[in-house]
This record gives structure tokens, C-alpha cells and sequence, in this order.
């Protein structure tokens, strides 16, 4: 029982840098956060393994315009556009599954990751980051307001 008590304090705080793959798409279509990370956190936090959880997993088989898309990520991205917030999105989310904790974006603004190479050259994106980069010595975020957190929680 006692790992029950400290699961329901935690807090996960989550990067929103990712632009591949369903999220990727999701980001440039819609204009919204990422948000597959986030949903990987509600999947790990949910209070039980059901049907729902499960549902929030599932990727989309095919090659069709789902395909690759986890049914949890257009969740996310349709209760963003009926809350009219990411934030709110999540919250709403974490109710319905149950979760065991709280869950944050690590900050609002739409930023991008950027490496740059020992010889100058900046590589623009996650996907391309983790794809291929051996070694990086700098990593930036790129993007408007990337200081500012996820309002209004301040640590």
C-alpha cells in the first residue's frame, strides 16, 4: 500500500519538443502541443490497466490517414480543440483515466529543439536530433516565450 500513497504525489513534468511521428503530425496540423509524450504518462499513471487505458494506447494499423496515429493522441488533440487548451486537455483526460499523480507540460510555448555540431552545424528538430546525431555539445529550445512554464503552476 504504501507505493499507492507516493504514486498519488507524484508529478510528471514533460518535455513537448517532439515533431515526429503522430505527434508530429498532430503539432503541425492542429497547432497544439505534442502530445504523445503526455499521453505515454497518462497510459503509465492510469489507476488501472481497463478497456479505456488500453484505448488510449492503440495505434492505428494501415496506411491509411490513421495510420500511426494512437487513438489517445487525437483524444488529446480533439479535447484540446473542445477545451480550448492543451492544458485543459490534459486534465480533463487525466480525470477520465484515473491518474495516479499530476501531469504538466514542461512549458506552452510551440518550441523545436535545435543541436548544434562540434562544426557549427545546427540540426533542427527531435526526430532528426535522436535519428543519427552522435554527439551534440549544445541543445536549444527554439520557439517564442520558451521560458515560460505551464500556468498556472509555478514550483
Amino acid at each position: 500500500m504504501a507505493g499507492k500513497y507516493a504514486l498519488a504525489d507524484l508529478t510528471a513534468i514533460v518535455t513537448v519538443g517532439d515533431d515526429g511521428g503522430s505527434s508530429g503530425r498532430l503539432r503541425e496540423e492542429f497547432q497544439i502541443l505534442p502530445p504523445g509524450d503526455i499521453r505515454n504518462c497518462m497510459v503509465a499513471l492510469a489507476e488501472h490497466d481497463n478497456l479505456l487505458t488500453r484505448l488510449f494506447d492503440y495505434r492505428f494499423p494501415g496506411q491509411g490517414v490513421l495510420a500511426g496515429h494512437s487513438l489517445g493522441n487525437l483524444f488529446l488533440t480533439a479535447l484540446t480543440g473542445i477545451t480550448g487548451g492543451f492544458v485543459e486537455a490534459i486534465k480533463c483526460s487525466s480525470e477520465l483515466l484515473g491518474i495516479k499523480g499530476r501531469i504538466f507540460p514542461s512549458t506552452v510555448a510551440n518550441v523545436r529543439l535545435v543541436a548544434e555540431l562540434d562544426d557549427g552545424t545546427l540540426v533542427r528538430g527531435q526526430h532528426k536530433i535522436t535519428n543519427g546525431i552522435r554527439e551534440a555539445w549544445e541543445f536549444l529550445a527554439q520557439g517564442q516565450d520558451t521560458h515560460r512554464i505551464c500556468p498556472p503552476y509555478v514550483f
